[in-house]
């Protein structure tokens, strides 16, 4: 086993609507012998006239060397969760859209010495009650384990003596998902406690600012996959519920009782620099009923007892 987390960007273009925008991808792939991965992650697919469009996917992928060993093809497939700011023409206020739709990927991954390495990837995403984009992407990445070949090889693990339990604070960047994409300061107290393997959990009290079209609060409790790269890198996805304590929205609001439960989706990876300090990066996408998507950015420091 083997694991990759690759950075991209190019270019994405929707027959449907005659877009064309920039577009990048954080993603993260688990090789299983030579042959299959599990891979995905986060899919920006850029600033189009009157859509914003971003999600998550996973995708079951089969990879196999051709023509030369350093070189490697890889083809996915998976469901795509997607998160739209949308309007019906520029001078109309502006909606969010939630869906479902599958992600299909082709790459071609070409060897850099034992770790390095660069990609190209076609990728298309068929959105079930939204638009069909295809893209192109160029970039690269880094393959974590003991043996950094294309055939995989097992992650260095922290150990069973690694404490269970992490306290941690953060301060970063909250994002408002509109087309003006205002931004406020945004804090949070993090608890984080390791379960059995793979799984964590945390309780988190996050404050995302004042960012205009909303002012919020809350509760955040998540189910975590976490995994340790190396002894010092590790990287999770979380999911869970968002109890909101705490809100202000600057635009008239029907029903607010469905405003009080939203959820958040995130991806983490933390640093070791010492025996029971971590630097913890967190990318969070909120999201709710009525009271708007943002993007929580979260830098910060955490200590395992």
């Amino acid at each position: 086993m083997a694991e990759e987390l690759g950075l991209l960007g190019g270019a994405v273009h929707s027959n449907e609507t005659g877009r064309h925008t920039a577009a990048w991808t954080l993603d993260y792939q688990e090789n299983f012998g030579r042959y299959w991965a599990v891979g995905g992650g986060y899919v920006n697919e850029g600033h189009a006239a009157n859509d914003h469009r971003d999600g998550l996917g996973l995708q079951v992928r089969v990879r196999a060397a051709v023509a030369d060993p350093r070189l490697t093809l890889t083809a996915g497939v998976g469901p795509f969760y997607y998160f739209n700011t949308t309007r019906s023409r520029p001078d109309a206020p502006d909606t969010i859209d939630h869906g479902w739709g599958v992600i299909y990927s082709l790459a071609g991954t070409w060897e850099l010495g034992n770790a390095w390495y660069l990609q190209a990837r076609l990728q298309h995403i068929d959105a079930r009650n939204g638009f069909d984009t295809t893209g192109f992407y160029l970039g690269g990445g880094y393959r974590f384990g003991e043996r950094k070949d294309g055939s995989g090889a097992g992650p260095i693990s922290a150990g069973g003596d690694d404490p269970r339990q992490e306290l941690g604070a953060y301060g970063g960047m909250t994002i408002a998902n509109t087309f003006r994409s205002e931004k406020a300061f945004a804090q949070a107290i993090e608890y984080r406690r390791r379960l059995r393997a793979p799984f964590e959990w945390t309780a988190m009290f996050l404050n995302e600012g004042e960012t205009g079209p909303v002012r919020r609060n809350g509760v955040v409790a998540q189910l975590w996959a976490a995994h340790a790269l190396n002894q010092r890198v590790e990287v999770a996805a979380g999911l869970g519920p968002y109890a909101i304590l705490s809100l202000e929205r600057d635009e008239p609001q029907d029903e607010p009782a469905e405003d009080r439960l939203g959820g958040v989706a995130s991806l983490s990876i933390a640093y070791r620099f010492a025996p029971s300090w971590r630097a913890r990066f967190t990318v969070n996408r909120v999201f709710a009923q009525h009271s708007r998507d943002t993007d929580v950015i979260l830098l910060g420091l955490a200590h395992r007892f």
